[in-house]
């Protein structure tokens, strides 16, 4: 997948904890792959993923990723076994196993 131009996050996986009827209930997101994208620009962020406390989003696995520019490389919160296998977001070669960030909202939402 080739991408020019994103406004908001060409990789955005988030939950939300209510369903159409009202009442807490979460779905299970796991297993995920996502791979061989590249792109030119990112208005905000170039991988989004948070989950819900103690409802994590899990077994996301990114490779092969390639993001030019991108104001932030990427926000993941509440996240189990997320790895990146050559994956660079906005110039930036992120590690195989990511950390957690403290920020988990954007300036969109």
């Amino acid at each position: 997948m080739n991408i020019k131009i994103i406004v908001g996050n060409p990789m955005d996986i988030k939950r939300t904890n209510f369903d159409i009827i009202g009442g807490f209930h979460p779905t299970l997101f796991q297993n995920f792959l996502i791979e061989n994208v590249k792109g030119d620009h990112s208005g905000e962020c170039g991988f989004y993923a948070v989950g819900i406390e103690n409802y994590p989003l899990k077994d996301i696995r990114l490779k092969n990723i390639q993001l030019r520019s991108c104001k932030t490389p990427y926000i993941m919160r509440n996240v189990e076994n997320v790895t990146f296998e050559n994956v660079s977001l906005g110039g930036i070669t992120l590690p195989k196993n990511p950390v957690e960030t403290k920020e988990s909202k954007l300036n969109s939402y």
